[in-house]
């Protein structure tokens, strides 16, 4: 599996209905006039995701494609917020193929 499809996997998760949804209600619940700064935040958080795969292998030196998911928390200065988020993000369901070998 390529970076790009595991970005692409992950990005349509931290981009689906469940996690817009719990954003927008955390930033509603902000002071108004921070809402907008906090929006911008969340979105240039989330495009500087990145993806660095790891050589692991599995019992016969079978490839197990497994990868190391990064993104720039010190965007979002809130510390209260940003463990909302990464805790909700790290709670997530993502796609996970079989493993062979």
């Amino acid at each position: 599996m390529s970076n790009k499809l595991v970005h692409k996997y992950l990005f349509n998760t931290w981009s689906n209905n469940i996690t817009s949804q719990f954003i927008q209600e955390g930033i509603l619940a902000m002071e108004e006039s921070t809402q907008e700064d906090a929006f911008q935040k969340v979105q240039r958080f989330m495009d500087s995701m990145w993806v660095e795969p790891l050589e692991t292998k599995v019992t016969g030196g079978v490839m197990s494609p497994t990868f190391n998911i990064f993104a720039q928390g010190a965007i979002i200065e809130n510390t209260h917020a940003w463990s909302n988020i990464r805790t909700h993000l790290a709670g997530r369901k993502y796609l996970v193929l079989p493993r062979h070998g």
